[in-house]
C-alpha cells in the first residue's frame, strides 16, 4: 500500500471511530496526551485533517486514546494499530 493510501486509511479509521463513539477532538486530544502523545491540540487537528503527515507513532497514540475511550464505555477496542493496518 502506498504512503498516500495508508495516510488516508489511518485518517478514515480514526475519524470513523471518533464519529461512531461521539468523541470530539478535544476529548481525543486529552486521551492522546494521557497515553504519551505530545503534540498540541492544533497539531492533532492538522494531523486528522491531512494538513500534516500522520506518523505511525502518532497514529498509534491516537488509536490508543480512542480504544481507551471505547473500553471506558464498556466497548471493545475499535481502532487497529499501525502494524495491523499493513504498515511496516
Amino acid at each position: 500500500m502506498s504512503t498516500p493510501q495508508l495516510q488516508t486509511l489511518m485518517r478514515e479509521t480514526l475519524a470513523g471511530a471518533m464519529q461512531g463513539m461521539g468523541l470530539d477532538a478535544d476529548s481525543l486530544w486529552r486521551g492522546y496526551v494521557a497515553v504519551g502523545g505530545s503534540e498540541l491540540p492544533r497539531v492533532v487537528d492538522d494531523l486528522l485533517a491531512g494538513r500534516q503527515t500522520l506518523e505511525p507513532n502518532e497514529y498509534d497514540f491516537l488509536a490508543q486514546a480512542i480504544n481507551d475511550h471505547a473500553v471506558s464505555l464498556g466497548q471493545r477496542s475499535v481502532v487497529p494499530y499501525f502494524h495491523q493496518l499493513g504498515g511496516d
